[in-house]
């Protein structure tokens, strides 16, 4: 397991969904902080990017514990496969004003964009494997692979 001070230096860069797919294996997922440091510490990390969001945004009015409990539960329960990078990028995009929170921040908001991110994340990782499919070991699209790949996806659905 990589250390925090580790993991901080991989995130330095890390702004937007290409970055976190190239540090993917170099991050852990949440199911591997909460597993290696308890449920309670993968949770707690969570929270952390909710409180610098709060603070981030100044607004009066601040989530309880019982939402912050409830996001921070659910993206470990429902999105274990996010890395630590996946989690810098959905906060920075937060941040950045990818949704309205009109003066507070909802936490169906915040599941809304992590289920976005999470859809986009899942369609980037089958791009890569469907283009690492077809490629040579030097990341080339060959003719040969290609015509492979097209003849097993046409007897696919022709039956």
């Amino acid at each position: 397991m990589l250390s925090p001070a580790v993991v901080r230096r991989e995130l330095a860069s890390v702004t937007d969904l290409a970055a976190a797919v190239r540090v993917a294996d170099r991050v852990p997922a949440l199911a591997v902080v909460g597993k290696e440091y308890g449920r309670d510490k993968a949770e707690l990390m969570i929270k952390a990017y909710l409180f610098d969001l709060e603070d981030y945004f100044d607004f009066d009015k601040k989530m309880n514990e019982a939402q912050l409990d409830f996001i921070a539960s659910r993206m470990l329960d429902k999105y274990y496969g996010l890395t630590t990078a996946d989690i810098h990028v959905i906060f920075g995009q937060l941040k950045s004003g990818v949704c309205e929170f009109y003066g507070r921040i909802h936490p169906d908001a915040v599941l809304r964009e992590v289920e976005r991110y999470w859809e986009e994340r899942c369609a980037a990782f089958a791009e890569q494997s469907y283009y690492g499919s077809v490629s040579d070991k030097g990341g080339n699209i060959t003719s040969k692979h290609a015509a492979e790949e097209l003849a097993r996806l046409e007897k696919k659905f022709r039956g």
